[in-house]
C-alpha cells in the first residue's frame, strides 16, 4: 500500500475501562478461534468468530454497551 504524505490518522481512546480489565479484553480478542467464511462461490472472503449465548450476558460486554460519551 502506498503511503500519502496528505494521509491524517485519528486515535480515538476511551477511557471507561481499568487497565486490568481492558487488558482481559485484550488478551480475550487476541486468542479467539476464527472460521473461514465463505462466499456461494466457495471463495474466502473473511473470518469470523461466534460468541455463544452466555456471551451476550457477560458484565463486560454491557459495560462497553453502556458506556456514555462524555465530552470534555
Amino acid at each position: 500500500m502506498q503511503h500519502i504524505a496528505a494521509t491524517e490518522f485519528v486515535m480515538y481512546v476511551d477511557n471507561f475501562l481499568d487497565n486490568n480489565t481492558l487488558k482481559s479484553l485484550q488478551d480475550t480478542l487476541v486468542n479467539l478461534k476464527y472460521e473461514e467464511v465463505k462466499n456461494p462461490e466457495g471463495q474466502i472472503y473473511g473470518l469470523r468468530h461466534t460468541f455463544n449465548k452466555s456471551f451476550h450476558e457477560d458484565p463486560l460486554l454491557n459495560l462497553i454497551k453502556h458506556a456514555r460519551l462524555v465530552p470534555n
